[in-house]
């Protein structure tokens, strides 16, 4: 007899999906933020604020390695994840671990060399993506407290370099990554509910006195 599906609920998006697509949208808007106020701080000293240090995106699971065309790129990513304190209604705690790969290039200037060039960028911006992410302002990753995603902790681990540098039209490229680290409640609920229309509840106080209390509450869900 062939197996039949038996869970008839729809699996809604988990807590470390939710995560990773909010540390890609912190990131965007905060690094495109400190640009511009590093513009408006030094708008006559260009070395301040150099374009190489704003992303024009901050992508998602992107595998593809960049062009000379792109840099910088900035990419979130799932590392890993680990599952605690899991009880019988589903909840349990969520500890991810999520890469954030900076991607920076350089061309060759007069008195400057592009590979140089393109390692103080990378450094530059895992400063601040470092700086933006252990900001206790984005200690919930701008989810509500007390909303659907309940962030625990969050921190950054560790970032690293790739000692590699490439050369690609003329353009010298290097990459580094970041470690960061989410806890969160993570629901998968075990069972379907079921819509009733109202529970009654009658309870006898004493033995053999013949009187009750009953109590209605009407519109309930339960599983």
């Amino acid at each position: 007899m062939p197996l039949s599906a038996q869970i008839t609920a729809v699996i809604p998006e988990q807590r470390f999906e939710l995560c990773r697509d909010r540390i890609a949208e912190v990131l965007y808007v905060e690094l495109n933020n400190q640009y511009q106020l590093r513009v408006a701080a030094w708008p006559t000293d260009p070395t301040k604020w150099h374009p190489e240090w704003r992303p024009a995106a901050v992508e998602v699971e992107r595998f593809m390695p960049p062009d000379e065309s792109e840099f910088p790129v900035v990419v979130v990513s799932c590392a890993k994840g680990s599952i605690s304190n899991k009880d019988y209604g589903g909840e349990r705690v969520g500890t991810y671990q999520y890469y954030v790969d900076v991607y920076t290039g350089a061309a060759s200037q007069q008195g400057s060399e592009g590979d140089t060039l393109a390692a103080l960028s990378l450094e530059r911006l895992l400063a601040m993506i470092s700086a933006i992410l252990d900001n206790p302002l984005y200690a919930t990753l701008g989810f509500e407290p007390a909303g659907d995603v309940r962030i625990l902790r969050v921190n950054v681990i560790d970032f690293f370099v790739n000692p590699q540098k490439k050369t690609m039209n003329a353009v010298d490229y290097i990459c580094g990554s970041l470690l960061f680290q989410v806890e969160v409640w993570e629901v998968v609920p075990l069972l379907d509910t079921v819509a009733v229309e109202a529970i009654h509840t009658v309870v006898e106080i004493g033995e053999d006195t013949g009187k009750t209390v009953e109590y209605d509450v009407p519109g309930q869900t339960t599983a």
